[in-house]
């Protein structure tokens, strides 16, 4: 876990510009780069406590079966998502900057005007770090914009609270990363042909995860479109996500595992259902 999490959080803060503000004199004045192992440390602690380790041996003793690899494939964004993204990123950096500054001569007045004891000082300290996490933790939820803006959309459709139901694609009728998870789904199928000269075509069981709504209607409606070549088949889709009936996201659950379904398209938080 620490790991990942500490790839994750470095990359997490490193994104959205993290500053680092050179000491006026007579002292030295702290900024978000300084906490950054601070944050790294609190989240091991914190995940800590609600996890443990379950070994591929584990896994397999109760059945499962486990890829034996891993594959990363790298997909390359278009000109013009780059351009969206080199802007986004650069509103988070100067933004970020500007509420660590902020934050930072707040405090410097308050300790400078401060007629106090060394007791009062540290409060103020405490109080400082409260900030600067907070700052922080509102930077990461914005960080949403750049995943949206990789999978194809612009991000300036999400409200406050992340909801990304009025997101737009930012090439029309397609996305570089999604429309190669499609290619990925159907190039799983394997072509089969009988003795007799039947043709069989298997299409071996999909789980694709997503972060937003509006991915998954993309992949959704895609995968049902998809112009299929010799050998292959379209494939059947199911979805799962807060839009959909709990009656119908159970429905597409129990088709998946009785193979009724090829694919699945969820969002990251369903894992909580029941998907061997």
């Amino acid at each position: 876990h620490k790991g990942i999490l500490e790839h994750n959080t470095q990359n997490a803060m490193v994104t959205a510009g993290t500053v680092k503000k050179s000491g006026k004199e007579g002292g030295n004045s702290w900024g978000a780069l300084e906490w950054m192992p601070y944050y790294i440390e609190k989240l091991h602690r914190q995940v800590r406590r609600v996890s443990y380790v379950i070994t591929r041996k584990d896994l397999e003793a109760q059945g499962l079966k486990i890829p034996t690899s891993f594959r990363i494939v790298q997909i390359e964004m278009t000109e013009k998502q780059r351009r969206v993204y080199d802007e986004m990123k650069e509103i988070l950096r100067a933004g970020l900057e500007r509420e660590v500054l902020k934050v930072e001569d707040e405090f410097e007045r308050m300790m400078n005007e401060l007629w106090a004891t060394e007791e009062s000082k540290r409060e103020l300290q405490r109080k400082k770090k409260i900030q600067l996490e907070t700052v922080a933790q509102n930077m990461l939820v914005k960080l949403l914009r750049l995943r949206q803006i990789t999978a194809g959309f612009f991000p300036h459709s999400t409200d406050d609270e992340g909801h990304d139901h009025a997101l737009q694609l930012i090439e029309p009728g397609k996305s570089a990363k999604l429309d190669a998870i499609i290619e990925e789904v159907y190039s799983r199928q394997k072509l089969t042909i009988h003795d007799d000269g039947r043709m069989e075509i298997e299409q071996p069981p999909i789980i694709i995860f997503c972060s937003f709504t509006a991915e998954i209607d993309y992949l959704h409606d895609h995968l049902l479109t998809y112009k299929i070549g010799p050998g292959q088949r379209l494939v059947r889709v199911g979805t799962i996500h807060g839009k959909n009936t709990e009656k119908k996201n159970d429905h597409n659950v129990t088709e998946f595992q009785q193979l009724n379904l090829d694919v699945l398209v969820i969002m990251t938080a369903s894992g909580k259902f029941g998907l061997n």
